[in-house]
């Protein structure tokens, strides 16, 4: 592996790194209000839906599950009022 490789893999780790130890800082809750973005921000959001087995009426991922899953879902991103939202693990399965 060549230096300049190696250090764009050094850099990319440790911004990525940093990153998600900013995601892990905050704690959200009814009370936390976060702050508006400057008029010229972006806000981004991510959040892992997790899949959905469309072949079970009961447990974890199922359908019932989803519709327990769904209205916290709603609450976050009203609450995040992201500009763009990124979704991890969209996928049914059954």
């Amino acid at each position: 592996m060549s230096g300049n490789t190696r250090t764009t893999r050094m850099w990319m780790a440790l911004v990525f790194g940093l990153a998600l130890f900013g995601c892990t800082a905050l704690d959200f809750d009814a009370e936390h209000v976060l702050p508006s973005p400057p008029a010229d921000g972006l806000r981004l959001a991510s959040h892992n839906v997790h899949f959905i087995r469309l072949d079970k009426d009961v447990g974890a991922w199922s359908l019932a599950d989803w519709e327990q899953r769904k209205a916290a879902l709603d609450a976050s991103f009203k609450h995040l009022n992201a500009d763009i939202v990124g979704f991890q693990e969209m996928v049914s399965i059954g």
